[in-house]
């Protein structure tokens, strides 16, 4: 997995879509935005939720890794806030993510560059 078409959200998701694709690139993965994804190896769509409690917090985060154009599923990875609580760092959310579905491929770019752990 050397290139993804990822599908952004834009608008109030401009960060978490910045995220995800500055993990992707951390992991050595060339990015294109949908819909001028011409050939990837991958599809790779996200689902953030975020609530209100004196400042937005994310709430729940999906992350999913297809085949591509139109495949199965690779890898997926998914978080969720406890019922108490904290006020996460959405971008190292991602990078936990990312981290872990990358070890689930078995894709030697599993480690961060050492760009990423900085």
């Amino acid at each position: 997995m050397t290139t993804a078409c990822f599908t952004a959200h834009g608008g109030r998701s401009a960060d978490m879509d910045a995220a995800i694709q500055r993990n992707l690139e951390n992991h050595g993965v060339s990015v294109a935005i949908a819909p001028a994804c011409t050939k990837a190896d991958m599809n790779v769509t996200y689902t953030d939720s975020w609530y209100w409690d004196i400042v937005m917090y994310l709430r729940s985060m999906d992350i999913r890794f297809y085949q591509a154009p139109a495949g199965g599923l690779i890898a997926s990875g998914h978080w969720k806030n406890s019922v108490l609580h904290q006020f996460p760092n959405a971008d190292g959310v991602v990078q936990d993510l990312m981290d872990d579905m990358f070890r689930k491929t078995g894709e030697p770019t599993a480690v961060r560059t050492s760009s990423a752990s900085n």
